[in-house]
Order: C-alpha cells, then sequence, then structure tokens
C-alpha cells in the first residue's frame, strides 16, 4: 500500500514537473522573443564573448585570452548561430526553475500555490535569460547546485551525501566557467554548514557533503588554471577582471574622494595618465588596478563604508533589469534624459532637470511608465525579499533547502554591498528570494491580524 502511494506521489511530481517545465519554456521563450532587441550587455556580448569564440574557431585574433572565461564563448561556438544563444539560456533555467520548485513544494507544502504563483510571475528571471550574458547560465547552474546541495544535506548516509555533493560541485564549477563572482560561494556554504551546527535555530547540516561540493568545484577549474598559467605566468582560478570591477566600482559613491567613475573608461585613462601601457583586462593591468583599488580604500576607509551603505540603498531602490521596448537611437536618448530626471527627482540630493520631455513621443512616454512601474514593483520586491530573508536568519532556518537559498542569496547581495550593485546582478536571485518574500508576508499578515483583533477588543492567541 505505502509502495503504491509512494509511486503515485512520485507519478503527480513528474506530471506537476513537466507542466511546470512546460509553462516556464513558453514564457520565457515569449520573453526572449520580445526582448530580442535588447541594447544591454550587448556590446560586451559582441566585443568579448563573439571575439573569443572567433578567436578559437581561427576567424580572428584577440590579443587578451585570460578574459572573458571560456563558458560562453564554448556554448556560441556549439551553435549554428551566435544569436540563437538565448534558446540554450531559456531551456536551461526552465529546467533549474522546475527542480527548484519542485523541492520547494516538498520543503513548503503549506505554500505551494504562492510559490507555484512567484514561479511562473517571474518576469526578472525570464528577463535574465532573454539578454545574451554569461549570468544566465551561471545563475542557473549555481540554482541547480543549491537544490543538488540541499538534496544531499538530506541523505543519511554518508556515501550518499557525498556523492550528491560531488554532483552539486560539478554544477558549482560549471557555473564559475561563466562568472567568476561565485568563485567563494562553495566556501561558503560550507562555512554555513558549520555555523549550523552551533546553533539550535537552524537544521543542522552535515559538513562533508558542502564540504565536497566545495573540493569539486575547485578541482573542475584546474584546465582553466592553467591556461591561465600558459598565457600570464601564474594560476588564477578567476578571469583577470577583478581590477577593473574593484577599480570602477569607488565610482558608485556620488561625490567620492577618488574622484572616480563608475565606466570602464575611467580605468583605461587612468593607466593612459600613468603611462601605463596595458589593456585592463589583461593579467598586468588587472593586477595594477587592483591594487590601487587597495591602496584608495586603505586611503578612505570610511568613504568605501558609505560606498557599501549607498550600495545597499540602491539595491533595494533599483529592483531588477526590466527589459528594453525597441526604441530608436534618438528616442533612446530622450529616454535617458527622462530617467535620469526621474531619478533626480526621487534620490536623495537629486534634483529634476528641465525641459526633457520636449520632443519625446508617445512611445518614449510609454517606455517611460513600463521602465518606472517595473522599477516599483522589483524594488518593493526585493526589499520584501531582503526583508524576509533577514528575519528569518533571526529567527532561524529549519529548512536545508531554504538554508542554502538564503546562504545564497546573502552571498551575493555582500558582492553587491562591497563592489558593483546594478539591477541585472539582481534578476539571478529572484527564485531565491521567493521563500523570503513568502516569509516576510506571512509575518507581516500575522502583525496584522493580531493588530486588527486588538482594535476589534477581540482576544489575542498566546
Amino acid at each position: 500500500m505505502a509502495e503504491r502511494h509512494s509511486e503515485s506521489r512520485a507519478g503527480n511530481d513528474a506530471r506537476r514537473g513537466i507542466a511546470f517545465f512546460a509553462a516556464f519554456l513558453v514564457l520565457g521563450l515569449i520573453v526572449a522573443y520580445l526582448n530580442r532587441a535588447h541594447v544591454e550587455q550587448q556590446s560586451n556580448y559582441l566585443v568579448e564573448y563573439v571575439n573569443m569564440a572567433d578567436h578559437y574557431r581561427g576567424v580572428a585574433t584577440r590579443a587578451v585570452l585570460t578574459y572573458p572565461l571560456w563558458g560562453y564563448s564554448f556554448v556560441l561556438m556549439a551553435l549554428p548561430r551566435y544569436d540563437l544563444v538565448a534558446i540554450p539560456q531559456v531551456v536551461l533555467s526552465s529546467l533549474v526553475a522546475t527542480l527548484l520548485l519542485l523541492a520547494l513544494h516538498r520543503e513548503m507544502p503549506e505554500y505551494r500555490r504562492a510559490t507555484s504563483v512567484f514561479f511562473l510571475a517571474a518576469a526578472p528571471w525570464y528577463l535574465l535569460h532573454s539578454v545574451k550574458w554569461p549570468q544566465s547560465f551561471a545563475a542557473s547552474f549555481c540554482i541547480l547546485g543549491l537544490v543538488l546541495l540541499a538534496r544531499a544535506l538530506r541523505r543519511d548516509r554518508l556515501s550518499l551525501g557525498v556523492a550528491g555533493g560531488v554532483a552539486a560541485g560539478l554544477a558549482f564549477g560549471a557555473a564559475l566557467y561563466f562568472r567568476s563572482e561565485f568563485l567563494y560561494l562553495p566556501l561558503f556554504l560550507v562555512c554555513i554548514a558549520v555555523a549550523s551546527r552551533w546553533s539550535s535555530r537552524y537544521a543542522t547540516v552535515p559538513v562533508a557533503p558542502a564540504l565536497a561540493a566545495a573540493v569539486v568545484a575547485s578541482a573542475a577549474l584546474v584546465p582553466w588554471a592553467v591556461h591561465y598559467h600558459r598565457e600570464a605566468g601564474r594560476y588564477s582560478f578567476t578571469a583577470s577582471q577583478r581590477g577593473i570591477v574593484a577599480f570602477i566600482s569607488l565610482g558608485q559613491l556620488p561625490g567620492n574622494p577618488w574622484g572616480a567613475t563608475y565606466l570602464d573608461e575611467y580605468a583605461y585613462d587612468y593607466l593612459k595618465a600613468r603611462q601605463i601601457d596595458v589593456i585592463p583586462q589583461s593579467d598586468s593591468g588587472d593586477r595594477v588596478l587592483y591594487e590601487e583599488f587597495k591602496r584608495r580604500v586603505r586611503e578612505h576607509p570610511a568613504a568605501f563604508a558609505k560606498k557599501m551603505v549607498w550600495n545597499a540603498a540602491m539595491t533595494l531602490a533599483s529592483g531588477f533589469y526590466s527589459g528594453e521596448i525597441p526604441l530608436t537611437p534618438d528616442e533612446n536618448a530622450k529616454l535617458g534624459e527622462l530617467r535620469s530626471n526621474l531619478r533626480g527627482a526621487l534620490l536623495p540630493g537629486g534634483e529634476a532637470g528641465g525641459g526633457a520631455s520636449d520632443g519625446a513621443g508617445a512611445r518614449v512616454h510609454a517606455a517611460l511608465v513600463y521602465w518606472a512601474v517595473a522599477k516599483m514593483l522589483g524594488a518593493l520586491y526585493v526589499t520584501i525579499g531582503v526583508a524576509g530573508l533577514l528575519v528569518c536568519i533571526w529567527r532561524g532556518i529549519r529548512s536545508p533547502l531554504v538554508l542554502v537559498l538564503a546562504g545564497y542569496a546573502a552571498y551575493q547581495l555582500l558582492l553587491l554591498l562591497a563592489l558593483a550593485t546594478e539591477p541585472r546582478y539582481l534578476n539571478g536571485l529572484y527564485l531565491a528570494l521567493v521563500p523570503f518574500v513568502i516569509a516576510a508576508g506571512t509575518s507581516i499578515a500575522h502583525v496584522w491580524r493580531r493588530r486588527r483583533r486588538t482594535e476589534s477588543g477581540g482576544a489575542v492567541p498566546a
């Protein structure tokens, strides 16, 4: 009887999984089609990733081979046409979204309907995978690694847990061939597993699976490290972009004491002014810029702390990358002016410009309204999700899956605060924040019900 019940439940899960996968796939492809004319990351895609793919195909030459990472260019090389890359992005994202949703259904059965609604309405997640950008594959492989690791943490037998950790490590390792910033995520999860054993408020999870995942993820990067050594004479598990990212990120603080601006050109101008004849993304340029970044932080540590506070506010206020309505270059320029005026009117210390709406047509105004509404909804979602995350960290987390999702979200949010924060970096966190948005929502609803009972003179449950 129990076996028949188990088989029936497995069959139902399989049918639900197929249905959700089909829904995510259709929605993802529709969004990718509607956003096919996107400008976001298009220059980087052509200059860096297409050029590297052409180099390895023997139809172009490239001076720097330590940036970008191989992953995205190798995917392009496997396709009949480079511009078809959104298709595997959407397929993989639909698969991992399905796996995570089914896992959350098992972990949070009382909130199945809510989690399903949030996943189906995951416009920021679909938009991430509509853009030709390696963050798409990195986010998908990270989510896959988290699902596999959460399952491994529940295994009773050590050997099965370690085997699951190895599988998770392979997924994390794949992510690291697309984006370097996730290098320390597996180690961060190991620290969480260790810390969970010291507090009764958290699910006590075994360290071995998380440690196996961290070791395998690092081992997966050995071919890249060997390649890097061949190109630059030293080993590195990351691409040679850390320096420029950290250096220009100082420009995210308005009125910063370094005179920095958040533009790649600022790094080029810095090297040129000092007659340092290297490309910023080369290994030599990477080391020069990173050393200067560290020197500037040591020189003005209070300003760097202020920058982190500013980044925290912008992370909450900016929401997600919301896609782009196709416009002409002139219309895009006018839309940029209108956005700047709106930001100036809303941000502290900002000033609204004048006359920017002159000559802006109905299409530009429609794009502005769409952008403003999407930003408002995105900022609300991120703020509630982060608030729910903090509440869950404070109160405790009993689910291994929710625990690793919390670790993933915390890790990426800390990176945004310390380095550069942009709306598009948050899109990959949308699914991971769903449990915390639900947690915040249920807490708000509980407080509201208690308040209504108190105001009406009714008894308040202990």
